[in-house]
């Protein structure tokens, strides 16, 4: 599963372009802001854990993610740390960007359907790394 995703050459600028307007409409909270730069930052940094938990085969270290997206995300207000409503909102968010993104791409359907399964078990693991 691994090399079908981390070697994977994922244009974070498309993706943003998925992911950006999913979110204004989805963030009913008002929890973020919509700073194109910022968010730019935080998708690459998410794409990077991202390939990163293809590889890690059950040893993926979400504190650390945590820790390198702590501050990144850009929510509204002073939120130092990735809170589980908004983080659970960005995971999902991700993985719905990632699946339109791979939609519109010719490449190789099993590669396809790689990708977004494993985008899949990455929200539902991070979402539940969030919650403890």
């Amino acid at each position: 599963m691994g090399r079908a995703v981390a070697n994977f050459d994922y244009d974070s600028e498309a993706v943003l372009m998925y992911f950006l307007p999913i979110i204004e409409v989805e963030d009913n909270g008002l929890y973020f802001k919509y700073d194109e730069d910022e968010w730019r930052t935080s998708i690459i940094l998410i794409i990077e854990a991202f390939k990163a938990f293809s590889e890690a085969d059950g040893k993926f270290d979400f504190k650390l993610m945590f820790e390198q997206l702590s501050g990144k995300i850009p929510y509204k207000g002073r939120r130092k740390n990735l809170e589980p409503i908004g983080g659970s909102i960005v995971f999902s968010l991700f993985n719905e960007a990632i699946s339109d993104y791979m939609f519109n791409l010719k490449i190789d359907p099993m590669r396809k359907k790689i990708i977004m399964k494993t985008c899949k078990k990455f929200r539902n693991s991070t979402i539940k790394h969030l919650k403890k």
